[in-house]
């Protein structure tokens, strides 16, 4: 029997097909709570013209400390995709090339382990102080 692959939290974005245009971006407000979105235009295998529209899930951005196995980009997910009430979720991605030098990013949801109130352990540099009296 087949093992059966688990990609639960987990996914891969590519290049978008052909027929898929970015043609606006906005908000929109539902129910009192502010949504960013984009609308991109597609075609059915009819021949349909279709308008498809995504909200934001998370920003990324690069990865600094980059160790061998570190994602290239980090984020922390919008509350609103909380799995239980406090429960931060962080998506990475890493840079990979498949078959054909097809370029993408693989994909990992996981928990935040770090609390949103907790500082980010990047040291800041340390501030050079001047004794000297000038005079």
């Amino acid at each position: 029997m087949a093992e059966e692959y688990d990609n639960k939290n987990s996914g891969a974005v590519f290049q978008p097909f052909p027929n898929n245009d970015f043609i606006l971006e906005g908000k929109l407000d539902i129910e009192g709570s502010e949504h960013k979105i984009v609308m991109i235009r597609s075609m059915t295998k009819a021949g349909r013209v279709i308008i498809k529209c995504y909200t934001e899930l998370c920003a990324l951005f690069e990865n600094d400390n980059m160790l061998s196995a570190s994602p290239d980009y980090t984020g922390n997910c919008h509350e609103r995709f909380e799995i239980n009430a406090g429960t931060k979720l962080r998506l990475a991605a890493w840079k990979k090339q498949h078959s054909g030098n097809k370029n993408y990013l693989s994909l990992q949801v996981s928990e935040n382990k770090r609390p949103a109130d907790q500082p980010s352990t990047k040291e800041e540099p340390a501030k050079i102080v001047d004794d000297e009296i000038p005079f």
